[in-house]
């Protein structure tokens, strides 16, 4: 069964299966056609086939070792496809066109939309005006007609598929109410924080929030009340952040956010910032409005249980000294 964490990757991870099913279908189709080029004394072609199999080869190589190369594609594998075709059409004329279709196709499934739609434009510039000079009109006109629809067809149902992955993501991590983040890749995006912090020491604080009391704002005036404050809570904490950090709503009324490269200082500056917000804004509720915070910033060797186990704490002493406050 798909975990949402895996639903969040199936784009890459899409792109990363179809450059397998690329690879593959390179090696069926385009190495007796590399040997049969050789047999027939057409070397260069022939290199040129098995130049397309190794990089493509590659790329697979470096996807399934999780580094994306975009560059290898654009500057690399897309010049060499391209001479390919030319070369093809010249020695061996409309018979060679049909290489254009895969090519095309191929860009739409290793690259993303925008990449893939310059590449198939540039594309179609380079192969067009040979087209038109080496076949006969009719043949030309035919060829340049379904060249264009298929590009067209590619550009649009990646482009669909993309959207509607991006709708996806959204829905599967982000938290309906507050549109802060769910607690979906919670346990990842903290775990790659440890991991940062121990490759380049980059500091790492997490804040821990909590509304003061929010059960009897609910009880009081009423859980639509409690929905709009938690609106609210949620939109200052996005204001209060940075893009770069990570804020999940983690049930109810407590918030975790995640500051990345903030030591305890620029943390608490922070926590400070959100909560002197929460207090002085009207949620037009009976009951004053008020968070308490615990800061905790990333030590060695530390796991993030331990991690968010001390903000935790800290958010007990807050709440002990009398709420409305940081520790």
């Amino acid at each position: 069964m798909q975990t949402p964490a895996d639903q969040l990757y199936s784009a890459e991870k899409f792109r990363v299966q179809s450059t397998y099913l690329v690879t593959l279908t390179s090696l069926i189709v385009l190495i007796p056609f590399a040997l049969n080029n050789f047999v027939q004394d057409r070397y260069f072609i022939g290199a040129c086939a098995l130049a397309v199999i190794a990089i493509v080869a590659l790329n697979s190589f470096e996807a399934h070792r999780g580094n994306n190369r975009p560059a290898l594609i654009v500057f690399v594998l897309a010049p060499c496809m391209v001479t390919f075709l030319l070369l093809s059409l010249y020695r061996q004329g409309a018979v060679a066109t049909y290489w254009i279709f895969p090519v095309i196709i191929s860009y739409y499934c290793m690259l993303d939309v925008k990449s893939a739609q310059i590449l198939n434009t540039v594309t179609l510039l380079l192969l067009l005006p040979p087209i038109w000079t080496t076949l006969e009109p009719e043949i030309a006109t035919r060829l340049t007609a379904t060249v264009i629809a298929v590009s067209v067809f590619s550009a649009i149902s990646t482009s669909v598929s993309t959207k509607y992955q991006t709708a996806l993501e959204s829905k599967v991590v982000t938290d309906h109410l507050t549109g802060l983040l769910n607690r979906t890749l919670l346990n990842d995006t903290l775990n790659s924080a440890i991991d940062q912090f121990s490759r380049q020491r980059t500091p790492m604080t997490v804040l821990l929030l909590d509304l003061d009391n929010f059960k009897s704002i609910n009880d009081t005036d009423g859980h639509e009340i409690g929905d709009a404050v938690l609106v609210g809570v949620g939109n200052i904490i996005k204001e209060s952040t940075r893009i770069s950090d990570s804020c999940f709503r983690l049930g109810g009324e407590e918030v975790l956010c995640l500051l990345y490269g903030a030591d305890y200082t620029n943390g608490r500056n922070v926590a400070e910032r959100i909560r002197s917000r929460i207090d002085s804004t009207d949620f037009d509720t009976s009951r004053s409005t008020t968070a308490s915070i615990g800061v905790s910033t990333l030590q060695q060797d530390e796991d993030w249980q331990t991690w968010v186990s001390r903000a935790d704490k800290k958010l007990y002493q807050a709440k002990k000294a009398g709420k409305n406050r940081i520790a």
